[in-house]
């Protein structure tokens, strides 16, 4: 099992941004259930009719801040705080982000994967509040993207990595060809 796994929070944060029917949302949530159990906790796992009402709850709150649930793959969001208290809370939202990017890719509209996400360095740094790559940073997303599954290229289908590449590279991001999804 994954040290990252999916809150039912990730899934209904996923949902809300899909915008997705309740058939679709039960759909894809089967997908999730049957394809990334590694990244499932063991009691969800075990209890998935738990599982489903947990994410129906957090759905069923008030979402009125809806657009402020902006992934690495709907742009950037200006309210994003500058800067964070704590390294804690940077890694928690790098994980976070990357748990989305992580369903985005995989289960996108209507369930079917998609095979990348595009954007240039510059523009994930802004997503987390950054203006420059900190050591940190780059540690912290390099471990939790790899932990993911998530793997990044520049043109040419070449690997690369946040601390070697330019602030202006784009690159892509892709699930790792040798997990079960590739």
């Amino acid at each position: 099992m994954s040290h990252y796994v999916y809150f039912p929070s990730d899934i209904a944060n996923f949902f809300l941004l899909e915008d997705i029917t309740r058939e679709e949302e039960w759909r894809v949530f089967s997908k999730i259930l049957s394809e990334e159990s590694e990244y499932i906790g063991t009691y969800h796992r075990e209890h998935p009719e738990d599982y489903w009402r947990e994410i129906r709850l957090e759905l069923s709150r008030d979402h009125t801040d809806r657009d402020k649930l902006v992934g690495l793959f709907r742009g950037v969001d200006d309210s994003i705080e500058k800067a964070f208290p704590s390294d804690d809370l940077v890694s928690s939202r790098i994980a976070e982000e990357f748990k989305a990017l992580r369903l985005y890719l995989l289960f996108g509209k209507e369930g079917e994967k998609r095979p990348f996400v595009k954007m240039k360095l510059r523009t994930l740094l802004r997503i987390f509040g950054y203006k420059r790559r900190t050591r940190y940073f780059v540690k912290e997303a390099q471990e939790i993207k790899e932990e993911l599954g998530i793997e990044t290229y520049l043109k040419g289908n070449k690997k690369c990595d946040f601390g070697e590449i330019t602030i202006n590279d784009m690159f892509i991001f892709r699930v790792k060809s040798d997990k079960k999804h590739g």
